[in-house]
């Protein structure tokens, strides 16, 4: 009984930067109102005294914009906030999307050989 969802773009998101990066971590949070504050949908908050970098994701945001969003602020914790949209994050997010891309088919794959 109960609810469950079979596929979670968030939770496979997640799954592929832990498999990139095992030792960071990161807190996500969804609110309300970010995109008229700052005019970003997500943005990545690393707190001066220690802790895990805090992933903000506005609730506004399309679902399929939101896993994205997730990816691109991933691959900012993944970089380091010093290497903006730079090479080294345009890489990170790139290795995130792939993974992702890897994990999601491997999924609808078995799923479909269930059927």
């Amino acid at each position: 009984m109960g609810v469950k969802i079979l596929f979670d773009p968030f939770k496979i998101v997640i799954e592929a930067f832990e498999k990139l990066h095992p030792d960071k971590t990161a807190d996500v949070v969804f609110g309300e109102g970010m995109y008229e504050k700052v005019g970003a949908y997500g943005e990545t908050f690393m707190p001066d005294a220690g802790g895990p970098p805090v992933i903000t994701i506005d609730t506004i945001t399309p679902i399929d914009g939101a896993v994205e969003v997730l990816a691109h602020e991933l691959a900012h914790v993944a970089a380091g906030i010093d290497a903006g949209h730079g090479e080294a994050w345009e890489a990170e997010f790139e290795a995130i999307n792939q993974e992702y891309t890897r994990i999601a088919d491997a999924w609808q794959n078995t799923h479909r050989q269930e059927k």
